[in-house]
């Protein structure tokens, strides 16, 4: 979907893109949490490595999920109007 130009076929599939949206930011959440778990199954620092850089890419796509929802939520106000 191009951001400068809507057509109608984008529009109609903007509530369910909102809805990925929410979809996508808790499956990462999940993963991210569950990606502590080799700490408590192989306790040692090569788990703890492993736990902190399985989080650590995670959270880039929690944020970007948590910053286009709010803004297609706007676009399909906008463009319902």
């Amino acid at each position: 979907m191009q951001k400068k130009r809507l057509d109608m076929s984008a529009v109609e599939k903007l509530p369910i893109l909102i809805k990925e949206c929410c979809v996508a930011e808790a499956t990462h959440a999940i993963c991210f949490v569950l990606g502590f778990i080799p700490i408590i199954i192989w306790p040692g620092v090569a788990s703890a490595v492993l736990a902190v850089l399985w989080g650590l890419t995670h959270i880039p796509p929690i944020i970007i999920q948590r910053y286009n929802r709010p803004r297609f939520k706007t676009m399909l106000k906008r463009v319902s109007k």
